[in-house]
């Protein structure tokens, strides 16, 4: 939680915007920003995982 309430360059974009719509959208643009690298790091890694998922000849359970 204290990550989200201190997060000081999204304050600083509301506290410089021009009007109050500007200003409402900051966290909003912000938030998509903070989520464009997790997503640029899990969606490969769950893609490659999927395209691999039975190609490896062993079955869960260890007996196969």
């Amino acid at each position: 939680m204290g990550y989200w309430t201190t997060d000081f360059l999204v304050v600083q974009r509301i506290l410089a915007a021009k009007d109050i719509r500007s200003a409402e959208m900051a966290p909003i643009i912000g938030a998509g920003f903070k989520m464009f690298v997790p997503i640029i790091v899990i969606l490969p890694g769950l893609l490659g995982l999927g395209g691999t998922a039975g190609k490896t000849g062993s079955r869960v359970g260890g007996r196969g």
